[in-house]
């Protein structure tokens, strides 16, 4: 009866699988949609340290942070969980996300004042924003790195579909990426990179991450599944024992 109750986590998890899966393609686009129209300036033109810190949306910025991030860690957290990889790596995937994730956030805490209003008005950036500037790319490329390095250990466990879906995902996000990097900006802005694109490239980490953690669920749910019906099936040979 005890093994029976602890198999209740099937639906647990079904909740957990939603409610990431709402996150991620639902809530966090939307919400990132809101933020990075927010001012009436248009989001190729500025950039989220500036909608934070020049055009008066700070605490818009750490709200939308922290409801992209928190899941995200959330749901790394739990892919390493259940995912089969040794443990020393588990660890090391779920706790460089996370670190990368607070560099991010941390350096968004950083007050960043931008060189000015236009290209025509420059000033030079001081050590504050400088801070800024490297935790912002720290955070963000470690957290590519980071997926780039689970696409590369998922092949050598030879996990050849997923492996090469998560691959190819990664693969769609640095190609975009890049796009979105010189082709979406304003070209009278001085910000180096469009909120339009810091926004499009984290909600697509979110998914690369979310499509990692549900391969891991629903084959947990599957093990969880056949251990129940074992379950059910040995308890009803005994019942029908003890009738005879």
């Amino acid at each position: 009866m005890k093994k029976l109750t602890k198999l209740e986590n099937i639906k647990i998890e079904w909740i957990r699988l939603w409610i990431l899966a709402a996150l991620t393609f639902v809530i966090v686009p939307l919400i990132s949609a809101f933020f990075a129209s927010s001012d009436t300036e248009s989001p190729i033109f500025t950039s989220i340290s500036r909608l934070g810190w020049i055009t008066g949306h700070k605490a818009f910025m750490y709200i939308w942070g922290a409801i992209i991030f928190v899941p995200m860690g959330y749901t790394m957290w739990y892919a390493m969980k259940y995912a089969d990889f040794h443990p020393v790596l588990r660890q090391l995937f779920k706790w460089f996300t996370i670190a990368f994730l607070v560099i991010i956030f941390a350096g968004a805490l950083i007050p960043a004042h931008d060189p000015g209003p236009d290209l025509s008005n420059p000033l030079p950036r001081g050590p504050m924003a400088l801070a800024h500037d490297h935790m912002s790319r720290i955070g963000m490329f470690g957290l590519l790195g980071v997926e780039m390095a689970y696409c590369i250990v998922a092949f050598i466990y030879k996990k050849w579909e997923h492996a090469t879906l998560m691959s190819l995902l990664v693969a769609f996000l640095i190609g975009s990426g890049v796009y979105c990097f010189v082709e979406v900006k304003d070209a009278t802005t001085y910000c180096g990179v469009s909120a339009a694109t810091q926004i499009y490239a984290f909600c697509v980490m979110f998914i690369v991450i979310f499509v990692i953690y549900y391969y891991y669920a629903r084959k947990q749910i599957n093990v969880w599944k056949a251990a129940k019906a074992e379950a059910v099936e040995t308890t009803s040979e005994e019942n029908k024992e003890i009738e005879e």
